[in-house]
């Protein structure tokens, strides 16, 4: 639609002045602000001790977001995957087996959860960065 027109132009423009790559910028910036809603509700629903539903929530976004628009753009296109598809899969990998094993363990979300997300966030930057 309109609205994802005018926020593709608005990165391509912001990604030029801040002379990064298109593709690290939208990597990076509009899944945050695709996901903010959800992490607001979830950030309320944290403080009010109810991580379960918490949890749900982005989970439920983040599954929906991450197939069926996938899967919608997959129909047309060939399906390649370049060194950087293959290490945002490994690394999202890698953090949904860290969640899920503090998950199990523990039944709740610890701290040293939130600094391994920010670690391989930021390893997820450098390595686009860097590419």
């Amino acid at each position: 639609g309109i609205g994802a027109h005018l926020f593709v132009t608005a990165a391509k423009a912001l990604s030029t002045e801040l002379h990064v790559s298109p593709l690290l910028l939208a990597l990076l910036i509009a899944p945050l602000a695709t996901e903010l809603p959800e992490m607001s509700n979830s950030f309320l629903w944290l403080y009010r001790k109810k991580d379960t539903l918490a949890v749900g929530n982005v989970t439920g976004a983040m599954v929906f977001q991450g197939t069926f628009p996938v899967s919608v753009g997959l129909i047309g296109t060939d399906w390649i995957l370049a060194p950087n598809a293959l290490a945002t899969m490994g690394l999202a990998l890698v953090a949904v087996s860290v969640s899920l094993g503090q998950l199990l363990g523990g039944g709740h979300w610890r701290p040293w959860l939130l600094g391994c997300s920010a670690l391989l966030y930021i390893g997820f930057t450098l390595y686009l960065y860097g590419a």
